[in-house]
């Protein structure tokens, strides 16, 4: 970031805290010097220097990486009303072999499971169509 000495030797950037206190002129030197290079040549030269850096993505950026795809952590929505493609949803960032989880169907359209939530409620047939007759459903 331009001159070394400036900012391996001076003790105002020696410790974490005294980096802390100055990090404004930390942060505007670092701004100048990212507006000098690309996404990608920023990124090389400070894995180049052992700075651990990626890129900041915008949302499509990122479903568009191919290490995201590669991971399997979206999954394509694809029979939901009003979809004209599809719609990418975040699948569980893990896998668990004992209790594995993820999306199994689409989103569930409003009132799609009512009818069996109320059941589980042991709420008999009789009432879940009284309540669907006066529309409190």
């Amino acid at each position: 970031m331009g001159d070394e000495a400036l900012w391996t030797r001076n003790p105002l950037y020696q410790t974490d805290q005294s980096r802390a206190d100055h990090s404004e002129k930390i942060l505007a030197r670092m701004r100048a010097w990212c507006t000098e290079r690309t996404t990608v040549q920023a990124v090389a030269e400070l894995d180049q220097a052992g700075i651990p850096a990626g890129p900041v993505y915008k949302p499509q950026q990122a479903l568009e990486d191919p290490q995201v795809a590669a991971l399997g952590w979206m999954h394509a929505i694809t029979d939901y009303p009003g979809l004209t493609g599809p719609a990418p949803v975040p699948d569980l960032p893990v896998s668990l072999t004992r209790s594995p989880g993820g999306i199994r169907s689409g989103p569930p359209r409003i009132g799609e499971h009512t009818d069996e939530i109320l059941a589980s409620l042991a709420y008999t047939p009789t009432e879940i169509a009284e309540l669907h007759a006066r529309a409190a459903v």
